[in-house]
């Protein structure tokens, strides 16, 4: 018993890993427009079938009285009338078989191609149906043809030749016919408004399935709603993506900061950085330090990039800020700066340099930013990490330093991370957009939930704000305040406006050289 519940505990682990039907049902509801299309196409799709490719049926029926009761002269009347039924039962089916018969329809279809051909009518085939009525001796002959005059002659043909082939055959004269057959005016089939109900549901099944496929397949995140609704956290940050096209991808994403081109870019690392007091406030582990750790669940979602642009923008407001690469799986800050890495965090754990050795201070043309590299691979991270002079080196940063900010590795595989969350004081969770899974987030993020309960804000990286999801919002906003000098943007000249874009750019560095 207790084997069948984990394996349905990992069945069900495992759908939740990879599939999240909140986000199913939700992007397939985003593409109602699929829907509706697909519903107007299958009625457009129904409408042009039953006019100009399904062939038209026209029905014409004929009524025969199989029995005809005589006069009767026995005494008990009723004992011949109840014979004569029994007869007329019996004879019933020997009538259908014999309507259509060989012999009855060659007949029925000769003298209907001589009406045809007489009358400079198209012939048409034409099928024929006898129903007998239960316990009656009523028979319905019904003719079906693409030609309602085809129908209608073959209808009366067909009872016609039948008393023939009856009076020749059985030797009887018991066939009258009672309605004649009449000359169809609208066709029975197809039915246009049927087929237009049948098209327009079958477009819309149609359309929903090709919802719920995309949902199915697209089950990454796209927007900070996305994340904050999906990974129930909060998002501190969201992150811009940069169009290829117009940037050089090989620089430092906070070379853009300068640039007014990427105005919004530097804005959305702003607003990060105006929440981080929020997720973290300054009675931390020790007043004045806040030591904050960035990790993501895969690799390559941005955390690094996002890690060392903003703490440019803090050392830009006058606090001293260090920045350390504690990712020793694969280090990426030393080609961020363009720093030597032959010291830094591993040389000075294992004892090899000094601190003022293992730190590049003054990094970035920023004086209060001081850098500390991976330095060499080392074979053993996780022991490195765990070791007393690696906790002994973040007691000591948080004397000296504002803000301690940790770029680690990703934390859905690796244990690195988790032996740095005891030493934090908040988490940064970058998620990039249209990478990871809602499943492996959540994951992730269990993981570092279950270890400790620090705060968790959300970096949401690499948002598309032109895309599907919410662009237009976005793009609305920065085309009206994104120049927050339209107002006399007229009255400056070229010199001046790159001047006045240095300064309000090099604000941060005067306060901290007077400080």
């Amino acid at each position: 018993m207790d084997f069948d519940q984990s394996a349905v505990q990992n069945e069900n682990s495992f759908f939740q890993e990879f599939f999240c039907f909140q986000k199913i049902v939700e992007t397939a509801i985003r593409y109602w427009r699929i829907v509706v299309i697909c519903g107007l196409l299958g009625v457009l799709s129904a409408f042009l079938l039953t006019k100009y490719v399904i062939t038209p049926k026209y029905v014409s029926s004929t009524t025969l009285y199989a029995w005809q009761v005589n006069q009767l002269n026995d005494r008990d009347v009723l004992s011949s009338y109840r014979s004569q039924l029994m007869l007329v039962n019996m004879l019933i089916n020997d009538y259908q078989e014999l309507m259509t018969s060989k012999l009855v329809q060659e007949k029925v279809q000769k003298s209907t191609m001589e009406y045809c051909a007489k009358h400079d009518l198209v012939f048409h085939p034409f099928s024929v149906e006898v129903d007998a009525k239960r316990d009656t001796r009523i028979i319905t002959i019904t003719v079906s043809s693409a030609s309602p005059d085809v129908a209608q002659y073959a209808a009366k043909e067909t009872a016609a030749v039948f008393g023939e082939t009856i009076r020749e055959v059985l030797r009887m004269d018991n066939v009258q016919v009672i309605d004649e057959a009449q000359l169809p005016s609208t066709p029975s089939q197809p039915s246009k408004k049927k087929n237009l109900v049948l098209g327009l549901i079958f477009g819309l099944i149609c359309g929903g399935g090709i919802a719920l496929l995309l949902g199915l397949l697209d089950q990454t995140i796209k927007n900070a709603d996305q994340a904050s609704s999906y990974l129930k956290k909060p998002v501190v940050g969201t992150i811009p993506l940069i169009d290829k096209v117009d940037a050089q991808m090989t620089a430092p994403l906070w070379t853009f900061l300068k640039k007014r081109k990427y105005y919004e870019l530097g804005e959305a690392f702003r607003v990060l950085r105006a929440n981080l007091p929020y997720l973290v406030p300054e009675s931390g582990k020790k007043p004045g330090a806040r030591l904050l750790m960035i990790t993501s669940a895969l690799a390559g979602e941005g955390k690094s990039s996002c890690l060392s642009t903003l703490s440019v923008l803090i050392a830009r407001t006058g606090k001293r800020v260090l920045l350390i690469d504690a990712d020793l799986r694969r280090p990426t800050l030393h080609r961020i700066f363009d720093l030597p890495h032959n010291n830094g965090l591993v040389p000075y754990v294992a004892g090899v340099c000094s601190f003022d050795e293992a730190v590049c201070k003054g990094v970035g043309e920023e004086p209060l930013l001081d850098v500390m590299p991976c330095g060499p691979i080392p074979p053993n991270p996780s022991e490195l990490l765990l070791s007393k002079a690696f906790s002994n080196l973040l007691e000591m940063v948080r004397e000296k330093y504002d803000y301690v900010l940790v770029d680690t590795a990703p934390s859905l595989f690796l244990s690195d991370p988790m032996s740095i969350l005891p030493f934090c004081d908040g988490v940064l969770f970058s998620v990039s957009c249209g990478l990871a899974k809602i499943g492996l987030l959540r994951k992730a993020l269990a993981h570092v939930s279950q270890i400790s309960q620090l705060p968790i804000g959300l970096v949401v990286n690499h948002y598309d704000r032109h895309g599907q999801y919410g662009g237009l919002r976005y793009k609305s906003y920065y085309k009206n305040y994104s120049d927050y000098r339209s107002p006399y943007r007229q009255y400056l000249s070229d010199k001046d406006e790159a001047e006045a874009d240095e300064t309000a750019e090099n604000g941060g560095k005067e306060k901290a050289k007077e400080a």
